[in-house]
């Protein structure tokens, strides 16, 4: 939706993307997915689909990151 049909402001929240919201703004508690989505369309506005796009490719990065540190670690 956010590059083929152009609505920049949709926010899906999947199981990843309610995780990394629940981490990063509301201290690791379970949160309602609709309460998330509230939250990202106040936040970002038009831009919520970027916003959660950098998220989970930030946060994706962040644990593989991890995962080879701890290979490295291991060897």
């Amino acid at each position: 939706m956010l590059f083929s049909l152009g609505f920049r402001e949709a926010f899906p929240v999947d199981v990843w993307i309610k995780r990394i919201m629940e981490s990063v703004y509301f201290n690791g508690e379970d949160t309602p997915k609709d309460q998330i989505q509230l939250f990202a369309k106040e936040q970002y506005g038009e831009y919520g689909g970027y916003a959660q796009q950098y998220l989970f490719c930030g946060w994706s990065e962040e644990i593989i990151i991890k995962k080879y540190n701890q290979q490295q670690n291991n060897l």
